[in-house]
């Protein structure tokens, strides 16, 4: 499980939270509310989040060398995001039983 300090308006904190609520793993709990100020929007919320995926998905990376050698992985649990900024992360678990 894991804990989260959220800090903004209540706007801003619905549509961060609305976002976890459209994917299955994520399940949050709010914890406690605490106001900034007597009349700020500002609010700073404690949450946790268990992160619960339905199946391990296995996702097969190609990269190719400087020298044209193409290197294969085969990721557990592989996630690819990708940024507007045109940058792409790739995030897995690899287990070389020969390393």
């Amino acid at each position: 499980m894991l804990k989260l300090l959220v800090q903004g308006s209540q706007d801003e904190l619905s549509r961060f939270f609305l976002q976890f609520r459209t994917h299955k793993e994520f399940i949050v709990h709010p914890d406690s509310i605490q106001w900034q100020e007597e009349n700020s929007e500002n609010v700073q919320l404690y949450v946790s989040f268990n992160f619960c995926p339905e199946s391990r998905e296995n996702l097969t990376i190609q990269m190719m060398t400087e020298k044209g050698t193409i290197v294969k992985l085969d990721l557990l649990d592989g996630i690819v995001t990708r940024f507007d900024d045109g940058k792409t992360y790739i995030r897995g678990k690899l287990y070389d039983i020969f390393g």
